[in-house]
C-alpha cells in the first residue's frame, strides 16, 4: 500500500488504538471456533483475519492455541500483527507467508479449501457492492467447505436512529464535513479530506469518482472512502450467495455494528 494512502496514514497516526472496535466480538467468536474445533491438536486449526488491523484478534486467537493467519492493506498493520505473533513458537517460523499485505478484493495466495474458519471485524462495509462480491467470493474459495465464517459490518438502522445518516442521500454527516453541490460528503483528517458514500447512490453506479468530482475548493490529496451500511435484507443479498447465514444480530453496548454468524454453502 502505497505511503499517503487512507489505510495507511490512519495506522501510522492511530496503531493499536484502532483495534479497540474489534475487541467485543473477538471474545465473542472465540469459544465458538473453540467449540468446532473439538479435540484437536493446538495450532492445526487454521483461521484467516481479514482486515486483520494491528493483529488483537490473531493475538488472542494465537492463545488459545488456533493456527492463525492475517491480512491487511496496510503495511503499518501487517506489521503490528507480526510482531505480536512472533512471540508464539508455533506460528514464529513463516510469518512472511502468515501476515500479509493483501488487498481483499483480490484473491488471495492460499489454496483453495485452505481455512478451517474465517474471520472479519470491521472491515468488509469499506466496499461498493460490487467490490464486496469480489471479496466474498475470494474469501469463499479458500474456506473449507461448511467453514464458519463470523464478520461484523455497520448496522444501517442503528445509524439512522443515532441521526448519524442523513434520510434524504443516505449518507454519513456526523463530525467535520461538508457536503459538495451534488451532495456527498466530504470528512477531513489533517491535511486530507475523505469522500464517504452510502453505495446504494451514485458512487455504485459509477458517477462520482476522484476524477470526475467538481467539489468546490477540492484539495490536492483527494482519497474516495466507499462504506456501505447493512441491514438484514442487504446481508441476506450479499452474504447470502455465498454463505448460509445462522445468526444475525447487533453488537452490544451501541449497536453500530451487526455481527454475522455464517457458514461456507
Amino acid at each position: 500500500m502505497a505511503k499517503g494512502s487512507s489505510h495507511e496514514e490512519i495506522w501510522q497516526e492511530r496503531g493499536d488504538k484502532s483495534d479497540r472496535i474489534t475487541r467485543s466480538t473477538t471474545e465473542y467468536t472465540i469459544p465458538i471456533l473453540k467449540k468446532i474445533r473439538g479435540e484437536t491438536d493446538p495450532f492445526t486449526f487454521r483461521v484467516i483475519d481479514i482486515g486483520c488491523g494491528s493483529g488483537h484478534s490473531c493475538d488472542r486467537f494465537a492463545e488459545e492455541d488456533f493456527d492463525v493467519y492475517g491480512t491487511d492493506i496496510s503495511e503499518k498493520a501487517v506489521s503490528l500483527t507480526r510482531q505480536k505473533l512472533s512471540k508464539y513458537e508455533k506460528l514464529r517460523h513463516n510469518m512472511d507467508e502468515r501476515v500479509i499485505v493483501h488487498n481483499m478484493r483480490e484473491a488471495f495466495p492460499y489454496e483453495s479449501e485452505y481455512f478451517d474458519a474465517g474471520i472479519s471485524f470491521a472491515t468488509l462495509h469499506h466496499n461498493t457492492y460490487r467490490q464486496l462480491d469480489e471479496t466474498l467470493m475470494h474469501i469463499h474459495r479458500i474456506l473449507k467447505p461448511d467453514a464458519k465464517f463470523i464478520t461484523t459490518v455497520v448496522n444501517r438502522d442503528a445509524l439512522k436512529k443515532t441521526n448519524i445518516i442523513d434520510e434524504r442521500f443516505g449518507k454519513l454527516y456526523r463530525g467535520p464535513h461538508r457536503y459538495d453541490p451534488r451532495g456527498s460528503v466530504w470528512a477531513k483528517r489533517g491535511d486530507l479530506f475523505y469522500i464517504i458514500h452510502d453505495t446504494w447512490t451514485d458512487m455504485e453506479k459509477g458517477i462520482m469518482t476522484s476524477e470526475n468530482n467538481n467539489s468546490p475548493n477540492q484539495p490536492n490529496r483527494f482519497i474516495p472512502s466507499f462504506h456501505i451500511y447493512f441491514n438484514k435484507k442487504i446481508i441476506n443479498d450479499t452474504f447470502g450467495k455465498y454463505f448460509e447465514i445462522s445468526n444475525i444480530e447487533p453488537e452490544p453496548p451501541k449497536n453500530i455494528l451487526l455481527v454475522i454468524n455464517a457458514n461456507k454453502k
